[in-house]
């Protein structure tokens, strides 16, 4: 294992790779090992900046005179009273901005989305569009084909004569009822969009699980795309299609510089470019415990991504795709425990490379670009040996020059290459975003995933009632059972007394282990004083719900999509890793009426003193200002 990530001083950057703001630079590094193959580096002209008082990731010209406004009967039509599902008609080169989550089918010509043009069909497409990431406009389009025809089914018929206006028609379905998680927790009220605010007409505002934004909101931003980037975006999905090799993308860009819109670009524009869809899968490594793309909450994996399944917008880790392998950190910043973040990364790294895929691969990296951040991108580089690296630049400042590409790179599949390095600019940073967006930070990101991922059934829907009104498993502690129990934060002795304190009430990461695992018992808790480097597989993450010394056993809660993988894996030795993870608050006390004065509600006391119950006690022998000795 390499050294160079290992190593932590106090003289490098020590803040939170989340909240650590972003530092603009320029042409990619000078080092001793490598120098710039290809740089796009576009006139200035093309970083316009947004006039329209919106927050824009990237630019890209738009008639703001062709924006949707839905009318009922008339570009807007039910296809039931009861139903969840509208008719959208749009006429030529019309956008339609959408929030919430929901599914969508192209019943007439064909639409562009995100510079990727899709034709009418039977397919229907989920997508994901949280206010706290820039909005994509859906766009009225033609069908690319010899004959265009309309994909509706003989139920509604009726409506054809009033479609026929419409260069296209959408037909937009309701998604998962993920909104309904927010109705207890006021932090991240309306993080799917403000669909009390802008209710379609004809439709009870809690219906539908999406809604049409005025192209006037400020609460959403409007995702544009500049020509810089679709020139660049082209002629690397012009690469992917054409390599008989594999190819390796890695984006390196500090916090809001765009890198992981530009990857989501990217690996749409490489999945869907093609309106035959084949079965290809792209493989996605989620290296950045704090800003996941497909990893459980800080966590860290190898996952597999296919054209027909793929989740469009920003799915906030709740789209289909196939995880391989992952890591639990426990954290959200790699510098919290160096040693095992790179592990972890290097073990992640190593299997995937075993597989010797010859297609294309994707690596995301935190977000942070200096101090410690920079040892972490050296070390992705010397084991992922990307094909492609994009450097995301504000203004045209350097990078830093400790960040060393090698000349070429070798694997099992090439024998020698040099990687293609590209310069883009990061879109300009919007100064006047709405105080409704700025609550969405990292930190509350992350608090929301945490909750989708406890609440997440097996059918895609969530369970929105809270988790102390369930019924938590119970585990026996011993083999069979909790056969280690190990603190992620802590190498030193523990003291019995504190493990209850330290473990009650907490999110902890549930592993099955192939074997019996080292450890020593204090008093009657299996502690672990190191991880096994073998046998350890990640299942779920759970929230203890209490610990029963007398009959030795945890009782957890486990999310309900994988409740039946936990009890398949019965009998096994299961071991339950702690770290940093803070549990919601409102897991652990909702804010709604769910509870009763007269319950009695775990962890919480609802116990008021009563009036002049509490009796101060003055000291006599301490001295006041103003008191003087006689």
């Amino acid at each position: 294992m390499s050294e160079d990530i290992l190593q932590y001083s106090s003289n490098t950057d020590s803040d939170d790779s989340d909240f650590e703001s972003a530092q603009p630079r320029n042409v990619v590094i000078q080092s001793k090992e490598s120098s710039i193959v290809a740089t796009y580096d576009e006139d200035d002209d093309n970083d316009v900046l947004n006039t329209d008082g919106k927050s824009t990731e990237g630019n890209i010209s738009t008639n703001l005179s062709k924006w949707y406004s839905p009318i009922p009967n008339e570009n807007m039509f039910f296809l039931s009273h009861e139903s969840t599902e509208v008719l959208v008609g749009l006429t030529k080169n019309q956008q339609l901005l959408l929030c919430g989550q929901f599914n969508l089918q192209i019943v007439k010509g064909g639409i562009t989305y995100n510079n990727v043009h899709y034709n009418s069909s039977w397919r229907t497409w989920e997508i994901w569009h949280p206010v706290c990431n820039a909005v994509s406009p859906i766009i009225s389009s033609f069908y690319a084909g010899w004959e265009s025809k309309l994909f509706l089914g003989e139920k509604y018929k009726h409506l054809e004569s009033s479609l026929e206006k419409f260069n296209c028609v959408l037909r937009i379905s309701n998604g998962s009822n993920i909104a309904l998680l927010t109705n207890s927790v006021p932090d991240l009220r309306d993080i799917w969009g403000p669909i009390s605010s802008f209710p379609l007409p004809g439709f009870h505002k809690k219906q539908l699980t999406f809604t049409v934004v005025p192209e006037s909101s400020t609460i959403v931003r409007i995702l544009n795309i500049s020509q810089e980037w679709s020139k660049v975006i082209d002629e690397m999905c012009l690469f992917h299609s054409n390599s008989s090799q594999d190819m390796r993308v890695m984006v390196i860009g500090g916090k809001n510089s765009g890198k992981s819109t530009l990857m989501r670009l990217l690996l749409q524009k490489f999945l869907h470019s093609d309106n035959e869809l084949s079965d290809e899968l792209v493989h996605y490594i989620d290296i950045d415990p704090g800003q996941t793309e497909y990893s459980a909450p800080e966590s860290i994996s190898w996952n597999k991504l296919d054209a027909k399944t793929m989740a469009l917008g920003q799915h906030l880790c709740q789209g289909n795709y196939t995880t391989v392998k992952q890591h639990f950190l426990g954290s959200s910043s790699p510098q919290d425990l160096p040693t095992t973040y790179s592990n972890a990364v290097e073990s992640l790294l190593k299997s995937w490379e075993d597989e010797n895929f010859m297609g294309t691969s994707f690596l995301n990296i935190p977000g942070w670009i200096k101090g410690f951040g920079v040892k972490i991108i050296n070390h992705a580089l010397s084991h992922f040996k990307p094909t492609h690296i994009i450097f995301l630049s504000h203004n045209g400042k350097p990078f830093s020059s400790e960040i060393m590409i090698p000349e070429t790179f070798s694997t099992t599949q090439r024998s020698s290459y040099k990687p293609i390095i590209l310069e883009l600019h990061s879109p300009p940073l919007d100064k006047h975003i709405s105080p409704a967006l700025q609550r969405f930070n990292a930190a509350k990101i992350r608090q929301f995933k945490i909750t989708a991922f406890l609440h997440r059934r097996h059918d895609r829907s969530y369970n929105i009632s809270p988790l102390l009104l369930q019924t938590p498993l119970v585990v026996p502690i011993g083999n069979g059972g909790i056969a280690g129990i190990k603190f992620l934060q802590s190498n030193g002795p523990i003291h019995e007394e504190d493990i209850n304190l330290s473990l009650d009430g907490t999110l902890v990461a549930l592993h099955n282990m192939e074997g019996v695992p080292e450890v020593k018992k204090i008093g009657s808790y299996p502690i672990m004083n190191r991880l096994p480097t073998t046998g350890l597989k990640f299942v779920t993450l759970a929230l203890i719900h209490s610990i029963n010394i007398d009959d030795s056993s945890i009782r957890v809660y486990v999310p309900d999509f994988a409740i039946n993988c936990v009890k398949r894996s019965e009998p096994t030795n299961w071991i339950i890793l702690r770290g940093k993870t803070e549990t919601p608050i409102h897991e652990l006390f909702p804010t709604k009426n769910f509870f009763s004065e007269s319950q009695e509600i775990p962890y919480i006391s609802l116990y008021r003193k009563k009036r002049n119950e509490h009796v101060w006690k003055v000291r006599k022998n301490v001295m006041r200002r103003g008191h003087h000795m006689k």
